[in-house]
């Protein structure tokens, strides 16, 4: 999913990918830095969250930005931040940035 600006420029974008047959993952989810303040990542998560519900998915992310997500009811799994990540390479984590957790949407779709 992507927004674009009235100039057809996209400013933001996310993706949703299934997990397994219960799950959807939050994915991508990018603003310009020129964009950012204007509500695009907030339109996007919630279309992606419809997405996943009207799939009969669970919506669930893994981020660094759990704040962020918790605005719509997401709240962190007590499952490592690897349990999506199946399929990527190994989380490298600096020091200097935050470690990600794995977070679920609640809602009774998401049990």
């Amino acid at each position: 999913m992507v927004v674009r600006d009235s100039l057809g420029r996209v400013v933001a974008a996310g993706a949703l990918q299934r997990v397994d047959d219960e799950r959807a993952e939050i994915r991508g989810l990018v603003v310009d830095p020129t964009a950012r303040g204007q509500g695009f990542a907030h339109t996007i998560v919630l279309a992606l969250i419809r997405a996943a519900q009207s799939q009969g998915l669970a919506a669930v992310c893994v981020t660094r930005r759990p704040e962020f997500f918790r605005r719509f009811g997401f709240s962190q799994t007590p499952a490592p931040a690897t349990l999506w990540l199946k399929r990527r390479k190994p989380i490298k984590v600096d020091r200097a940035t935050r470690p990600r957790v794995a977070m679920h949407l609640n809602t009774p779709e998401a049990s």
